[in-house]
């Protein structure tokens, strides 16, 4: 089906009339899959609400295997359940940054197999390795309709891994998993999970990744470098992006990314984690966990200090984080080259739920200003969902705005869409805030 956003930001800021934000991506999507996008729109999001209880993160104890060989037949019941629960505390955190069960299959005659997975709080995706990690099959979706997963399958007698996890990146809640053909299925440590041989699933090492960043000194001196400054926010069921401002993890997203609700000017009341791009050709990583250290919903800006890793262990006293420089406002000219980077959820979609660090260039189409002072530019430079948060920066690599949605005008007809991507000016930063950006 084809997903549309509008973006939470009142027209009025703008000093414009007859126009209203959005994001129409130029692809056909499906909605609910893009559950790694930014909670900027002002419809109803497509991903399933996290509940109070579900945000409570689970204890280390592995899932428990509740119901074990049950009265019926395999008509219309399962042979055996489990109803487990993905936790950042408690399962396996990938490389493509989704979490993961494991359980041990055992296939005695060549059975044909049901495995279902079912949630109501995140996106599933199922997989079934062999004992080498390799994916003898895999299933994201039952049908158009359907977001849980399922898979039919013969197997060839031996023993098998069910791997359960999601769509996108550092989703948490509560599944099912049901299995009809075979009555032996038993949860295993993450330790064992095969996966060694898996470049695309390996279990990602949280301490060695940010023990790895702390061995390299921080590097502002090229575009590459700048990659670096670039992170993913998640909070509850929202995403954004943002960008470091301090070697020591302050960082720079929209308010609209933290808020609980839009037009809100209150934050959700979840744990923030950050997660950084270690390489360009790799998926996001996952590391962090921060707290808000400022907002200003008028402006839509807010300030987020990075506190801890990914499981609230004190970082190294060594750490350095990539940063940006701020760049000159007042400088910026009409037809000026700029480039955005960030997170959109576009590429969720081509990467099976993994989200990837986007660059895109275009020039400054517009100037806006507000009580004497810069306050937006329109460009033609791509924005989607989830860049939110980024960076723009000019020719010198300085961050000069925040990539902050898209405006567009209808006219006559339906193809008649006059369309640009907003980036809120730098200037529009609280002169209070400074105190903790120029430390």
């Amino acid at each position: 089906m084809s997903c549309h956003w509008k973006l939470g930001i009142a027209a009025a800021a703008l000093g414009l009339s007859g126009i209203w934000l959005d994001f129409s991506p130029p692809i056909e999507v499906d909605s609910r899959r893009n559950t790694t996008l930014s909670a900027m729109s002002a419809l109803p999001s497509q991903s399933p609400k996290t509940s109070p209880e579900t945000s409570v993160l689970a204890s280390d104890r592995l899932p428990q295997l509740v119901a074990q060989k049950v009265g019926g037949s395999a008509d219309d019941r399962p042979d055996a359940q489990d109803r487990g629960r993905l936790a950042i505390e408690g399962s396996t955190l990938l490389s493509n940054g989704s979490l993961g069960n494991g359980y041990r299959l055992s296939v005695r005659n060549g059975d044909r197999i049901a495995l279902e997975l079912d949630s109501e709080d995140f996106d599933t995706y199922l997989r079934v390795l062999d004992r080498n990690g390799a994916v003898v099959v895999e299933n994201d979706d039952r049908s158009d309709f359907n977001f849980n997963s399922r898979v039919f399958e013969t197997f060839e007698p031996g023993e098998y891994v069910v791997l359960v996890s999601t769509y996108g990146v550092l989703q948490q809640g509560q599944y099912t998993l049901s299995v009809t053909g075979a009555d032996r299925l038993r949860a295993i440590d993450a330790r064992d999970l095969p996966l060694a041989g898996n470049t695309d699933l390996q279990p990602l090492d949280i301490e060695a990744a940010i023990a790895e960043m702390a061995s390299r000194e921080a590097e502002n001196s090229d575009l590459e470098a700048r990659f670096r400054s670039i992170v993913q926010v998640y909070i509850g069921v929202n995403t954004g992006s943002g960008t470091l401002l301090t070697d020591k993890g302050l960082l720079l997203t929209n308010f609209h990314v933290l808020a609980e609700s839009d037009n809100s000017t209150q934050p959700l009341d979840e744990t923030i984690y950050i997660g950084l791009a270690l390489r360009p050709d790799r998926p996001v990583t996952p590391l962090f966990r921060g707290t808000i250290k400022r907002m200003a919903p008028e402006e839509d800006l807010a300030l987020v200090q990075i506190t801890s890793d990914l499981l609230g262990n004190p970082l190294p006293a060594n750490l350095q984080f990539n940063t940006i420089p701020l760049g000159d406002v007042d400088g910026v000219t009409l037809g000026e080259p700029i480039t955005v980077l960030g997170f959109p959820g576009t590429t969720a979609i081509q990467a099976g739920g993994a989200s990837y660090l986007t660059l895109t260039q275009g020039v400054v189409s517009a100037i806006l200003s507000r009580d004497g002072k810069r306050y937006d530019f329109l460009s033609d430079v791509t924005v989607n969902a989830g860049n939110s948060g980024g960076a723009t920066l000019n020719a010198k690599g300085e961050l000069i705005a925040v990539p902050s949605g898209t405006v567009s005008e209808t006219g006559r007809s339906p193809s008649d869409i006059d369309e640009a991507s907003v980036l809120r000016a730098i200037s529009t930063i609280p002169s209070e805030w400074f105190s903790l950006i120029d430390r």
